[in-house]
């Protein structure tokens, strides 16, 4: 029986691991998709974290590559999407799975600095709209297309 995802393409950024974490969103939506009969594109800022997970996909004889992002900059980006329809033809769901808090200048508002807050916008909202801005026309030649922008439970409850 065919996947919900067979014959679909799939970005997953920052579908690499954090050290020490165990399985994380991104890399657990690759192998997810993977599974669903989809070719995954591993996007993440650590190369060698996107090829564990491209290895996990491969044991279960799913189709993906990694790729090497910078979630912040649009030129890596458009590399990401550049690279990814050239690789496999084409794009169907770009999963923005880019965010942090702590130790990306989380701090209260009187003490996090211009660059903590410049650089959580830049990583929790601009990153997702870069990547889709990108993501976008490859999904209009293919007559569609799913965005999934992912967030985190501080968006609704603030820290102490």
């Amino acid at each position: 029986m065919p996947g919900r995802a067979e014959g679909k393409v799939a970005i997953v950024a920052a579908a690499g691991q954090t050290p020490g974490a165990t399985i994380g969103n991104g890399r657990a939506t690759a192998i997810l998709l993977a599974r669903e009969g989809a070719s995954v594109v591993v996007a993440d800022r650590d190369l060698a974290s996107a090829e564990e997970t491209v290895a996990m996909i491969a044991d279960e004889g799913g189709t993906a590559s990694a790729c090497e992002v910078d979630a912040t900059s649009e030129e890596s980006l458009a590399a990401m999407v550049a690279e990814t329809v050239a690789r496999y033809g084409g794009l169907d769901i770009l999963h923005n799975n880019v965010g942090a808090s702590v130790g990306a200048g989380d701090a209260s508002p009187m003490e996090m600095t211009e660059e903590g807050f410049d650089n959580i916008v830049a990583l929790n909202l601009k990153s997702h709209w870069l990547a889709s801005r990108q993501a976008i026309p490859a999904m209009r030649e293919r007559g569609g297309g799913s965005i999934v922008n992912i967030s985190s439970m501080a968006a609704r409850h603030a820290y102490p």
